[in-house]
């Protein structure tokens, strides 16, 4: 049987005064030729030596019973053998196998990679490439690509005042004016913020409320509570079906400005929840109601803020839920993904 894993075959006989090659044709000899064609890869050594014993010729069998004792000649062994003895070997046989040392770790890893199909290794080519080309990049301009992340990120707020108040803002005792319903909304009082949107530019704001007694209001783009773009739906003739009105104003300092007041061509029966939508982008400001376009109108004096509700001191309208959104997309979420967290851009 071929040995496997052998590189050389060396074998040699300690003698009882040196060590020098075996003669041909010695048992030695016999067992290293057959290795020596055998061997691949594993180096292999043999000092072979016997200890001094008696050698007879083999007779025939003994006959049954105890042997005489003229046929056990003093230091002679119970046994017989064919073998002849090696002149002059006195030590026993000695086999060490040496192993060839380790191959670097990199090794299966080459190999593995060159079992690979083509198509597998150039596919993990290029994307190793795309990785070191991105971290580069990221290396050399990270902060401005951390900055253009944040400005595409997408936004999505969500309140539904199951948490209470505590994301709200407002002027002093503020939150005794509102109450929140076992029903699932709240009714509204005095002016309060949303703390998550004070920091936003362009954004949609949608929510569901209705009006108990004569109007709704809400603000955006709040920079504070005395700066801000302020809408009301407002009931400008009670009936069964209530005509309905808009009125947007702009308050600078405290101060109401430019109060306009536009009609609604809706129709919303009294005691109905209503959806509202705006949507603010840039200097434009575009309001819906009741999935119907009702006014769009420009200004740019306040460039950011949030978003807040408010109500007349004798109106208690109800609110069922808040959404602000903003690139809520696949690509907006993944960049919301993807944005340093510690960067507060004016989209966060």
């Amino acid at each position: 049987m071929r040995p496997l894993g052998l590189v050389e075959v060396r074998v040699e006989r300690l003698m009882a005064s040196d060590a020098r090659t075996e003669r041909p044709g010695s048992p030695f000899a016999a067992l290293a030729a057959p290795l020596r064609r055998g061997c691949s890869k594993l180096e292999f050594h043999a000092r072979a030596s016997f200890p001094q014993f008696w050698v007879r010729p083999v007779g025939p069998a003994p006959c049954s019973g105890p042997a005489s004792p003229e046929c056990k000649p003093a230091g002679e062994p119970r046994w017989r053998t064919r073998l002849r003895q090696p002149a002059g070997l006195t030590e026993p046989v000695t086999v060490r196998f040496e192993l060839p040392p380790a191959p670097p770790f990199w090794v299966p890893l080459v190999e593995a990679w060159r079992a690979l199909p083509g198509l597998v290794r150039g596919a993990v080519a290029a994307l190793a490439v795309l990785g070191l080309v991105s971290f580069l990049v990221w290396i050399l301009a990270g902060e401005a690509i951390g900055e253009q992340l944040q400005q595409r990120a997408a936004i999505s707020i969500s309140e539904d005042f199951r948490g209470g108040f505590s994301a709200w803002m407002g002027p002093r005792d503020w939150s005794q004016t509102w109450s929140r319903s076992p029903g699932g909304y709240v009714q509204v009082g005095q002016l309060a913020l949303l703390r998550p949107t004070r920091n936003l530019t362009d954004y949609q704001l949608e929510f569901l409320g209705q009006i108990t007694g004569k109007s709704l209001g809400w603000v955006y783009r709040a920079a504070d509570l005395e700066n801000y773009y302020a809408m009301k739906l407002t009931i400008a003739k009670p009936g069964p079906l209530p005509a309905v009105a808009l009125i947007r104003s702009v308050v600078v300092g405290g101060r109401e400005q430019q109060r306009v007041q536009v009609p609604v061509r809706v129709v919303i029966g009294s005691g109905t929840p209503v959806r509202v939508r705006l949507l603010v982008k840039g200097d434009g400001f575009t309001t819906w109601i009741a999935d119907q376009l009702v006014d769009f109108w420009r200004d740019d004096r306040f460039p950011r803020g949030g978003i807040g509700l408010f109500a007349e001191p004798e109106d208690r309208p109800q609110i069922y839920w808040i959404k602000v959104s903003h690139q809520d997309d696949f690509l907006g979420k993944l960049c919301a993904y993807l944005a340093p967290r510690e960067m507060e851009g004016p989209n966060r």
